[in-house]
Formats: C-alpha cells, sequence, structure tokens
C-alpha cells in the first residue's frame, strides 16, 4: 500500500468538520423521468448537478461530523477502503471551497438538516406565496379584488410550517407577493425564516412602500430580486389606474433606493386601454431608474367585477408589441436574432415547476387562479400530497397545445404552447391551450430568433 494514501498523511482536514455555505443547498427529486442531483446558490441561483459520490458525501457534511468519520461511512456505504476515498474526497472539498459552496471548520458547527431526498411527479422549484390580500392600493386590475385582508389568512407558525415543507421537498425559491406583502405585519420575520432553510426570497410589491429601512432589511436578507408594478410613465396614467394619488413618486422612489443598494428590481407593465399608446415611454422609464428587466403583458381579467372596460384588443396589443419591438432595437441594442430555448412541454408548463399558496393555504396552480380552481389546501394536506396527487393538476398537465384545433398545425406551437392556460380560464371560464394574445406576441417577433429545443 502506498504510505501517501492513508489517513495519517490528510491531516489537514482528517479533525475538521466541512458543511455547505449557509446560501447553498443541496437535494435530490426522483421523478418518473430520473433523478436529479442539484447544488444550488440560493442568492445567484446558479445550479451545479452533481455526481452521486459527490451527493452522498455532501449528505454527511452536515457541521457535525469531522472527515475522518465521513470517511469511514462513505467507506461502509461503498465498500471502498478509507485511503482510496481520502484523495478524491480531499480533491472534491478543495474544489467546493474554492467555488464558495462549503466551508471547513476547526471545530463542530451547528448541525445542519442533511439535503433532501424525495419523490416527485416533478421537482417543484417556486411557491409563490400571496403573503396577505391586505394593501394600501385599489388597482383596477386587481385579479384577486385586495384591499382587507382575508378573515382566515394563516398564522406565522402556520406560514413558518410550510416553509419547512418547501426545504424538505427541495424547493429553491419563494416569492412574496399580496395583496401588499410590506402590509404584513411580520414579512421580514418570515424571509428570514426561509433564507434560513435556504430558499432564494423574492417580493413582488406595489413600490409604495419602499423605504430607507425596507431597503436595508432586504438587502441583509439577501433578497434575490424585487419585482414592481409600473403602469405609466407619469403619475397621471399610473395613479389613475392604481386608484391611489401619489402612488407613482412613491413608487419611483422606492425603485430609486433598491436599485441605489444593488437590490435588482424588474418591473411588469400591465396594458390597458388607458396606457398601451404610451408603452415606449414607460420602457424608457424604467430604463432611466435602473430596471433590470420588464414584462409588457395585457390585463385580460379583473377581480373587480365594476371594472371590465379597459381591455385592450388583440390588435391594440399588436401595437403594444411592434412597440416594444422598436424600443429593444432601437434603444436596447439588439441588432439581430437570439436564442429562444424551449421545453418538449405541449403546454404553457402548468404543474411542471410552479404552486401558488393564498394567504388562507388554498392552493392553485398559478397565480392568476382563484379560488375556483383550488388543488386543496395545506391545512388539510402536505404540499407534496397536493403536488404529487391533485386529479385537478394532473388533468392540467395533461393538456396539449396539439389538441387544440386552431394551434396543432402552427410551425410555433411547440414553442409558444398555447400560451397561459390560468389566463384564458380567468377571461373564458374554459381550460384551454389557445391564447390569442400569445398569437400575437409570436407573431410580431417570430423572426427574432433562433429556437433551440431545451434538452
Amino acid at each position: 500500500m502506498d504510505p501517501r494514501n492513508t489517513i495519517k498523511h490528510f491531516p489537514r482536514y482528517r479533525d475538521h468538520y466541512p458543511i455547505l455555505k449557509d446560501h447553498i443547498s443541496a437535494s435530490e427529486v426522483i421523478t418518473p423521468h430520473g433523478s436529479e442531483l442539484l447544488i444550488y446558490d440560493t442568492v445567484t441561483e446558479a445550479k451545479k448537478y452533481p455526481n452521486r459520490a459527490a451527493f452522498n458525501f455532501l449528505r454527511l457534511a452536515t457541521g457535525e461530523k469531522p472527515f475522518e468519520q465521513i470517511v469511514q461511512e462513505l467507506s461502509t456505504q461503498s465498500g471502498e477502503p478509507p485511503e482510496q476515498i481520502w484523495p478524491g474526497l480531499t480533491g472534491l472539498a478543495e474544489k467546493m471551497v474554492e467555488s464558495g459552496l462549503l466551508t471547513i471548520a476547526e471545530s463542530p458547527l451547528p448541525q445542519r438538516n442533511p439535503p433532501p431526498s424525495v419523490h416527485l411527479v416533478y421537482r417543484l422549484e417556486r411557491v409563490t406565496f400571496e403573503t396577505t390580500r391586505k394593501c394600501n392600493l385599489r388597482c383596477m386590475h386587481c385579479y384577486s379584488d385586495s384591499g382587507a385582508p382575508r378573515k382566515d389568512e394563516l398564522t406565522v407558525e402556520e406560514i413558518k410550517g410550510f416553509i419547512d415543507q418547501l426545504a424538505d421537498i427541495g424547493v429553491l425559491a419563494i416569492a412574496f407577493s399580496g395583496g401588499e406583502p410590506l402590509c404584513h405585519p411580520r414579512l421580514f420575520e418570515l424571509m428570514e425564516y426561509a433564507r434560513r432553510k435556504p430558499l432564494t426570497v423574492t417580493l413582488s410589491t406595489n413600490g409604495t412602500l419602499i423605504t430607507p429601512e425596507v431597503v436595508s432589511k432586504l438587502k441583509e436578507l439577501e433578497v434575490c430580486r424585487v419585482d414592481v408594478s409600473i403602469d405609466g410613465p407619469a403619475a397621471e396614467t399610473h395613479d389613475q389606474f392604481r386608484r391611489v394619488k401619489g402612488a407613482f413618486e412613491k413608487t419611483i422612489q422606492g425603485v430609486t433606493l433598491l436599485v441605489n443598494a444593488g437590490i435588482t428590481v424588474d418591473a411588469s407593465v400591465s396594458v390597458n386601454k388607458s396606457n398601451y399608446k404610451k408603452v415606449k415611454h414607460i420602457l424608457e422609464l424604467l430604463n432611466n431608474v435602473g430596471v433590470n428587466d420588464f414584462k409588457v403583458w395585457p390585463i385580460r381579467f379583473t377581480g373587480r367585477p365594476d371594472e371590465e372596460d379597459f381591455f385592450v384588443t388583440p390588435e391594440e396589443f399588436r401595437e403594444v408589441m411592434e412597440a416594444v419591438r422598436e424600443y429593444e432595437f432601437e434603444e436596447r441594442g439588439k441588432t439581430g436574432k437570439e436564442e429562444y430555448r424551449y421545453s418538449t412541454l405541449e403546454n404553457c408548463g402548468i404543474g411542471s415547476t410552479r404552486l401558488v399558496i393564498k394567504s388562507n393555504g388554498v392552493v392553485t396552480p398559478c397565480l392568476s387562479f382563484e379560488e375556483d380552481v383550488s388543488l386543496g389546501t395545506i391545512r388539510e394536506q402536505s404540499i407534496a400530497d397536493i403536488w404529487n396527487d391533485s386529479p385537478l393538476l394532473n388533468m392540467l398537465r395533461s393538456m396539449s397545445v396539439f389538441k387544440t384545433e386552431i394551434c396543432r398545425d402552427c410551425e410555433l406551437a411547440l414553442m409558444c404552447k398555447g400560451g397561459c392556460i390560468a389566463e384564458t380560464y380567468r377571461g373564458t371560464g374554459k381550460f384551454s391551450c389557445y391564447d390569442k394574445y400569445e398569437c400575437v406576441a409570436f407573431e410580431v417577433t417570430k423572426d427574432d430568433y433562433i429556437y433551440v429545443e431545451d434538452t
């Protein structure tokens, strides 16, 4: 035996304690399609795919076991002699330290739960949590008719309980939405709890309640991104739509505070009759205040039954998409075709990566769905059971754009997938893969992309 391969010749690590860094998670999700091993950075959202040997090491590297004990346990698992495990494990640990994934301490650390290994129909990556229905604005288009909180909203302990479940089944991220999540009196406590799991945390807000103190806390918690709604190039349009005077000024001030603090800000523009001819001016504003990215999409439905006369027609939305395209080429420096990666899923992806939990615990497939499309409630079922076994969700997963007569022969069907099933349902009351607004978007931009199947 080569004496260089014995445990005695690895004194640097023998009595040291490895553990994943606080912001790094690892998990295994076993689906009917195979097993996915994942290491995930909850700050940058970067993913790495380790081999089985590396994952087995991480399951033991929980802070309370020294390398020598870990090597002995790996030897027992594999039947491989410890002296043959040491060289490879040392190299792996050093690479993980260099990559910012692993900490090696000289004394035991507070124990961390080992990476979960779970069986799911698909990996559930992200959950949006409607933190509260309470809101300080009265937006015309609000899908949930937010304003006052629900009478039966989840308690803080119930929320922490489902966050525990998310970590236990390998979920990567949670988005705190609303209503207006900053109206929840213990929002930062909940965010901090999620970060400690660790989960990526994002915030969706109207932006009016963002103060220097709020920004400081978001920065401290390493919130990944803040999504803000901006619906006009100036106060006149935005405030009319949000139905609170001064909302625009407060939102722009909030965005400026976030950007100056180095927090990524994305913006959503809700296209309607009052702003669809002003979209280029809105995009110029977003650029001027430092917004990272934007989404422009038409309002198709509202939770306010008295507000239904501001929807744009498909032809009006075509004007919007042409304006957006013109802006991207003229102002953002787009010069040629970009890669458009698409999956082999035959619908919008419903039930494949995301879920929504309402503030009362009701679970829906997407944020646009209300409780008439309930998959169950976390007060009665586990999230994993709802994700795996909901008959309604499994039916929605089976929907295909190629079963839709108007779409099945379209050359872009597998790319556009017929559009959002949830938005179509809210607009028509029917589950369908056909969305005429999605058709318009692709008709305007189809020649700007090189389509690549994502394998």
